[in-house]
C-alpha cells in the first residue's frame, strides 16, 4: 500500500469496528498488519479502542440524559469535511434508542454529501430527523426563519416527527446561548435584537 491506501485502509476499519462489522474489520485488519510492524499495529489498534471507546461514553451519557432531554442536535461542526460523522451516528443512533430526536447542522449540501459520502455520512443521514444544509453565508442573512443563519441554508425532513412548522415558530425564536471559557465570552446564535449597553455587559462579564 502507498501512503494514501495506508490511510484510508485505516480510516475505512475504525468505521468497520465502530459499526460492528466483524468480516469487513477482519480483513482490514489482516491487510493493516502486512503494512505494519507490530509496535505501529499496536499504537494505532490502541488509538482504535480509544476512540470507540469515547463514542461509546459519549453514547451512554445520552442514554444516561434521555430523561431530561427532548432532542439532540448534532452540529456537523466537523466542517467543512464532516471528519467525526462516524462517532456522531453512533451518538444519534443512541439518541434514537432514548426516544430522542436529531437534528444535524452542516455545512454541505445534502447533495455533496451524497455524492461523495465520506465514513459515517451515509450512518448519521440515516438516523437524522432534520438536516439543515448549506454553508452560512454572511451577505445573505436569514430573517425570518429560526435556527439558521444564511437565507441559502435549507431544511430537509427525513422523518415526520417535525415539520416546516420549526421554521418560524415562535418558541424557538432568536435563541442565542452564552459561554464563558476563563476571560473568553462566546455567544452562539442569532438574536433579532440586541440590548444597547450589550458590548458594554460583555466586557463586564469578561472583566468579571
Amino acid at each position: 500500500m502507498d501512503k494514501k491506501e495506508l490511510k484510508d485502509a485505516k480510516r475505512e476499519y475504525k468505521r468497520a469496528k465502530l459499526f460492528q462489522e466483524t468480516e469487513p474489520a477482519e480483513e482490514l485488519a489482516r491487510k493493516l498488519r502486512q503494512e505494519q510492524d507490530d509496535a505501529a499495529w499496536a499504537d494505532f489498534e490502541s488509538s482504535v479502542q480509544d476512540f470507540l471507546l469515547k463514542v461509546k461514553d459519549l453514547a451512554g451519557e445520552v442514554d444516561a440524559k434521555a430523561r431530561d432531554l427532548k432532542e439532540i442536535m448534532v452540529e456537523a461542526a466537523l466542517q467543512p469535511y464532516l471528519a467525526k460523522a462516524k462517532g456522531l451516528a453512533v451518538v444519534a443512533r443512541a439518541a434514537h434508542r432514548a426516544g430522542l430526536t436529531v437534528m444535524v447542522f452542516t455545512g454541505f449540501t445534502l447533495e455533496e454529501c451524497r455524492a461523495n459520502p465520506l465514513p459515517g455520512v451515509t450512518e448519521l443521514l440515516a438516523e437524522t430527523d432534520v438536516l439543515v444544509d448549506g454553508p452560512y453565508l454572511a451577505d445573505r442573512p436569514e430573517r425570518v426563519r429560526n435556527w439558521i443563519g444564511s437565507a441559502n441554508q435549507r431544511f430537509r425532513y427525513f422523518t415526520d416527527v417535525y415539520g416546516p412548522d420549526i421554521e418560524t415558530d415562535p418558541a424557538f425564536r432568536g435563541q442565542v446561548e452564552f459561554r464563558i471559557e476563563g476571560d473568553i465570552l462566546r455567544m452562539n446564535g442569532c438574536p433579532r435584537t440586541l440590548p444597547s449597553d450589550f458590548n458594554l455587559l460583555c466586557a463586564d462579564e469578561i472583566v468579571n
